[in-house]
């Protein structure tokens, strides 16, 4: 068995001229929660940040970014996000 796991982000542009997101989990892989699928999309955010930080991107302001996306993601009252089962666990 292989000690992989493979997460897929795919975006999808949509009539509005933004993206449609959708997190898949390809079949034959051991299942993950939704808590373990963004602890590792968490986590790959981090290792983004640490590496561009490299190509002279502040982490600071990326982090800013981040934060400040995911809050006006929660803020608003548009709630058109839809938990899929694309592979997860219960």
């Amino acid at each position: 068995m292989d000690n992989k796991v493979l997460i897929v982000v795919e975006a999808t542009q949509n009539l509005d001229n933004g993206f449609d997101m959708s997190i898949i989990l390809p079949k034959g892989q051991p299942k993950l929660t939704v808590k373990e699928t963004i602890h590792f999309l968490t986590a790959g955010i981090c290792l983004l940040i640490k590496s561009a930080s490299k190509l002279n991107f502040k982490d600071y302001e990326l982090m800013d970014e981040v934060f400040k996306h995911l809050n006006s993601e929660f803020v608003s009252t548009k709630n058109d996000a839809e938990i899929l089962n694309n592979g997860f666990d219960e």
